[in-house]
């Protein structure tokens, strides 16, 4: 227990460390223009996931993880009484200052996940997560940890990055880290190579340049869950599924609403169904450019699918045997480059 408790902290310390330097959820809230753009992309994924505004009023929030108070911030807007936990004081500091400027009160608590007990978990009616456990030392304990502490009839949002989804930028980690021997070479390769995705990363992100270099590439842990293990530990814990981004629904189910349904986190009762879309998560990116995707011939997109798959397995193997000589980056250079993180809200029964 003292080895594994060791590990913890060792891990938390390497992340924490990065993350004082550049916070990565830091976000500049000052101009009204700044305020209306953050509130428009928190307002589209939470509609995306079922979750409109009026679903915060009156209830108790925490964000574990929260950073510095940039998404909890409209909760409380919103009529939320919101809680941030975070291990990172410099955040903390930053989430106090905008909810003084703006007049709003939060609670903040200067604790990682680990930390928090599940009896304090247990009092809140809603608690997220975004972007957290990738960066802890075991992601699933992580997630298990919340789960088993959340109270019955709580809603459970968490945002991470699954392996398939996650999968292009694992790419882009691992070939940056390969070719570069400090910090100061990651952000110098960083912009040499993935200049056009930082680009699009920050203007949708709402995020700096900077920023998305630290938590992506410089950050010490970026470990991944696959969706088998997210619906498992989900299915497990007793949790019913409301919503996730990407979608895991099945587009072509058209049974009555009063009909028991096949719970979308019994991954083995969906298997085959979720290799397709795994494959899918794991490749997309750039479909804008493929006409094939608006054919509607099934057969031709999971050819397209394989054909993309195989290549990206090669630029793998390649960048794991350092074997960069002529090596083909353009998979993992333009377009969206597959989904920095997949969301799932569901209550726990």
């Amino acid at each position: 227990m003292k080895k594994r408790n060791s590990y913890l902290n060792q891990v938390q310390n390497r992340v924490l460390k990065v993350y004082k330097e550049v916070s990565p959820s830091f976000r500049k809230l000052v101009s009204k223009k700044d305020f209306k753009e953050n509130l428009e992309q928190r307002v589209n994924i939470l509609r995306a996931l079922g979750l409109p505004e009026q679903v915060f009023n009156g209830k108790m929030v925490l964000e574990v993880g929260g950073g510095t108070g940039e998404n909890s911030i409209f909760y409380s807007m919103w009529g939320a009484d919101v809680t941030i936990a975070d291990p990172n004081n410099i955040s903390l500091q930053r989430a106090a200052k905008l909810y003084k400027n703006n007049n709003l009160k939060v609670k903040l608590i200067n604790k990682n996940l680990f930390d928090l007990k599940m009896s304090f978990i247990k009092k809140f009616d809603i608690v997220i997560c975004e972007g957290v456990v990738q960066h802890t030392a075991t992601p699933s304990a992580a997630l298990e940890l919340l789960l088993k502490s959340v109270k019955a009839g709580c809603i459970f949002m968490i945002a991470l990055s699954e392996k398939n989804g996650f999968y292009k930028r694992t790419l882009q980690r691992k070939f940056i880290k390969s070719i570069s021997k400090n910090n100061d070479e990651i952000i110098t390769n960083s912009y040499k190579f993935f200049k056009n995705h930082l680009k699009r990363a920050s203007k949708y992100g709402l995020r700096s340049e900077i920023s998305i270099i630290y938590d992506t590439y410089i950050n010490p842990q970026v470990k991944a869950i696959s969706l088998k293990n997210i619906c498992n530990m989900f299915f497990k814990n007793n949790f019913y599924y409301l919503s996730s981004y990407p979608s895991i629904n099945d587009n072509f189910q058209v049974s009555p609403w009063s009909q028991k349904k096949i719970d979308p986190f019994n991954y083995n009762a969906h298997k085959n169904r979720y290799k397709m879309i795994e494959k899918l998560w794991r490749v997309s990116g750039n479909f804008n450019k493929e006409k094939i995707f608006f054919s509607g011939k099934y057969s031709l997109i999971n050819a397209y699918l394989d054909k993309v798959d195989k290549k990206l397995t090669k630029l793998n193997d390649n960048i794991n045997k350092k074997n960069l000589k002529n090596i083909d980056l353009s998979l993992i250079q333009d377009g969206y480059l597959g989904i920095g993180m997949n969301y799932f809200v569901a209550v726990k029964k």
